[in-house]
């Protein structure tokens, strides 16, 4: 009897540590799904679509800081300092700017169909169209007035890195426009419907130490639709 009674004892003890073992488990599995469903729904809640606005952040392919801007003409991508001015904007302009700390840095406005006249700039950032339509960049260029010959009060018709542009040769501040290789700062772009469309992108930098990295990148995610 006490043999039989050690026996069971054992037995006891063996199929009360493989309980506990399989509940433990069981309790990690279910912890697990939980936290991950809660997660799930955290990201779905911080999603934005493009239904409800026209600047989409993503994380499937580019970093979570980078914004897409949409309009029916254009898109392009940016960092999250940039933001649209929907009060300054309409159908054929489009103005966007950056902040640090409440302070403008950097201003990019897309004129569309309805091109201001006489567009200048003091630079002028060279691209050529790409087989898939998009904007092939280069170096954006030294202060325009380097084309003009001799002193000149005002603007000036140059042709400065392979672009005929308007320069605005005493002029101080960072200013660029886009310009064709080979043609001028008046973009005529193909659509995805086969449509052709004009277009100006002008960019102007108001750092105490301008540069314009962000403005080629921009330039290089650009897109019409």
């Amino acid at each position: 009897m006490k043999y039989d009674y050690q026996i069971s004892s054992h037995s006891k003890k063996r199929y009360l540590k493989r309980v506990y073992i399989l509940l433990s488990i069981t309790i990690v599995i279910v912890l697990a799904i939980i936290a991950f469903i809660r997660l799930d729904a955290y990201l779905q809640r911080n999603q934005n679509t493009p239904d409800n606005t026209t600047t989409e952040k993503t994380t499937a392919y580019f970093a979570p800081t980078t914004k897409i801007f949409r309009t029916q003409y254009f898109q392009f991508q940016s960092d999250d300092t940039w933001v649209e001015l929907p009060a300054e904007s309409n159908n054929s302009t489009y103005v966007y700017r950056s902040f640090r700390n409440n302070l403008i840095e950097q201003e990019l406005i897309i004129y569309v169909g309805d091109i201001p006249p006489n567009p200048s700039a003091t630079r002028v950032l060279p691209v050529s169209i790409k087989q898939d339509k998009r904007l092939s960049v280069n170096q954006i260029s030294e202060h325009c007035n380097k084309a003009v010959g001799g002193p000149v009060v005002g603007q000036a018709q140059v042709s400065f890195e392979q672009v005929t542009m308007l320069c605005d040769a005493d002029g101080t501040q960072y200013e660029v426009l886009v310009g064709l290789i080979g043609g001028t700062t008046n973009l005529t772009l193909s659509r995805p419907d086969g449509s052709n469309e004009a277009y100006v992108i002008y960019y102007k930098n108001v750092k105490a130490s301008p540069d314009a990295i962000q403005f080629s990148q921009i330039v290089s995610s650009f897109q019409t639709r």
